[in-house]
């Protein structure tokens, strides 16, 4: 009797989930115990006649609807686009083989190339301070160093050039180049560029005693000059020992400008290195900034680029 019983309890949870089981998977029959019956055989041809003879004709409807937006969906879902890693990795193999990207970004640049200038961007005949007993500082001495800055930057970039920027801070392995970073706030439209984030071991290798020590980079590609305040990036790095004055920026920044090969980077307000692989990149700007080449190191440069 209890079998019967039990049976008899199957065949009503059955019958009273018959409606049900149009709509849930065949696994659903499975556990009601209907694999061998009547009931899951007919629940199954439900299933296929609701595949074939309803959805296949409203997959057909569409693409005679819209022939071409399926087709180019279609097309979009079998070729995807690269990832922004993928496409940062393709845009630094493009640029790394014989290139000056392809140099160690460390300081100082102009000493480490054989083609290069370096600017005397702090005025010396102006004094820092202003008052130096009340530690006020002179504001006309960082007006003139920005003028400078800014004077060299156009020289060596135009508008159009295709240009990349690299920031690179010392980290004891906890500190981190944030998305809030002064850097990208300089950056028109940020979020469409290229940037890609990276760990240096290779560099100023007498500072990193332990192996959470290194440089932590990030490179922003894929812009050009006008995409870019320059004012306010060169004004923030001729601050850097100076963040009283504000916005200043501390760590190092390289702008690389890609159409004319070249180098930038001003390392506080007491100058600028511009280096490249071709000399005759760098001469118009030669000539043009002479006046402010630091004397320290003028006869090097000017037995490079001198013209007899």
């Amino acid at each position: 009797m209890r079998a019967i019983d039990r049976r008899a309890g199957i065949k009503e949870r059955a019958g009273i989930s018959t409606v049900v089981s149009f709509f849930v998977p065949v696994a659903r029959a499975n556990s009601l115990g209907m694999r061998h019956s009547a009931l899951w055989c007919a629940t199954k041809q439900v299933h296929s006649w609701v595949k074939y003879c309803i959805l296949a004709p409203l997959v057909a409807l569409r693409c005679s609807i819209y022939p071409v937006g399926w087709a180019n969906r279609q097309a979009n879902n079998k070729q995807k686009q690269p990832t922004r890693k993928k496409r940062a990795r393709l845009f630094r193999a493009l640029y790394s083989q014989r290139s000056i990207c392809s140099m160690k970004f460390e300081r100082p640049i102009f000493y480490n190339n054989p083609i290069g200038l370096r600017f005397e961007i702090g005025p010396e005949d102006i004094s820092l301070w202003k008052s130096y007993e009340n530690r006020v500082l002179n504001d006309n001495y960082f007006n003139e160093a920005l003028a400078r800055a800014v004077r060299v930057f156009d020289f060596a970039f135009d508008a159009n050039d295709s240009i990349s920027v690299i920031y690179q801070i010392y980290s004891d392995g906890r500190r981190k180049i944030r998305k809030g970073n002064f850097l990208f706030k300089q950056i028109i439209d940020v979020k469409s560029r290229l940037i890609a984030y990276s760990d240096h071991r290779d560099i100023y290798t007498d500072t990193l005693d332990f192996k959470s020590y290194c440089w932590k980079r990030v490179r922003v590609s894929g812009m050009k000059t006008k995409d870019l305040d320059k004012r306010n990036l060169l004004e923030a790095l001729i601050n850097t020992d100076f963040s009283s004055r504000g916005p200043s920026l501390r760590g190092e920044c390289f702008f690389i400008n890609h159409s004319k090969d070249l180098v930038l980077n001003l390392y506080d307000d007491r100058g600028m290195d511009v280096v490249a692989k071709d000399k005759e990149v760098l001469i118009p700007l030669y000539e043009r900034c002479s006046d402010i080449i630091l004397d320290y190191d003028r006869e090097r440069i000017d037995s490079v680029f001198k013209r007899i």
